[in-house]
């Protein structure tokens, strides 16, 4: 329960702020796909300011890394379009799911 309410404040400090540094930032939202040991991750760009970086696959237990780059890719988009309609750029096992780059068999 407590990791849980961590989790929750965590993410509710984090959109604030993203959406803090957005509004700083100069420069359209993009993002950067990158190799780690464990797979791809992406990082989010306000011009030419990383205000998020992600190495693994968000909402997974461990921190393994997309599979290819193209998910991490899909991924990244799916959070610019979050950021830029308001929305938390948080990602849930179910979205990932619909986005295809992940299913709760390959635990």
């Amino acid at each position: 329960m407590m990791v849980l309410l961590a989790a929750c404040v965590f993410a509710a400090g984090s959109t604030v702020f993203l959406l803090s540094a957005r509004r700083q930032a100069q420069g359209p939202l993009h993002y950067q796909c990158y190799e780690t040991a464990h797979g791809w991750g992406y990082d989010i760009l306000a011009g030419n300011k990383i205000i998020m970086h992600q190495p693994f696959i968000p909402s997974v237990p461990g921190h393994a890394g997309f599979k290819q780059q193209h998910d991490a890719a899909a991924v990244a988009r799916f959070v610019i379009e979050k950021i830029k309609s308001g929305e938390m750029p948080a990602i849930n096992q179910w979205e990932l799911q619909r986005l295809g780059v992940y299913n709760t068999q390959d635990k």
